[in-house]
């Protein structure tokens, strides 16, 4: 999956291979919709993502949302996490500067294997619904 990204976050755009010297490279292959439950292993459940952003993410800190009529991932910090960030002063500058529109050369270049809006919105439905 991060070959398909090549190995760049689809989030920052950090691009994070393995080195020679490492032993892993700096980005996840991310799950949305979570494997325990849905064992959809597919590239159009994924994401290419860098550590901190695969874990904002998996938190709910970072939101991804797909805009049909512009057919364009978008990323936000939710109004209930920037309350909670607010009482704890959990600092989301580095978060703030990730949102918006994801370009497009972040994504794999082949469209087959964009993120499946169908599976963001089930994902955000579930996390931000409950």
């Amino acid at each position: 999956m991060s070959a398909k990204y090549d190995y760049q976050c689809a989030f920052s755009g950090q691009r994070l291979p393995k080195l020679e010297v490492t032993e892993s490279p700096g980005v996840d292959s991310a799950h949305i919709l979570p494997w325990s439950t849905h064992e959809i292993n597919s590239v159009r459940n994924g994401l290419c993502l860098s550590k901190q952003c695969h874990w904002a993410f998996d938190q709910g800190i970072l939101r991804l949302t797909f805009d049909e009529p512009s057919r364009t991932y978008l990323l936000d910090i939710p109004d209930k996490i920037r309350r909670a960030a607010q009482k704890t002063k959990f600092d989301l500058e580095y978060f703030d500067a990730l949102s918006g529109p994801i370009a497009e050369a972040r994504l794999p270049k082949n469209h087959a294997h964009w993120p499946s809006p169908a599976y963001i919105d089930e994902l955000n439905q579930f996390v931000f619904q409950h």
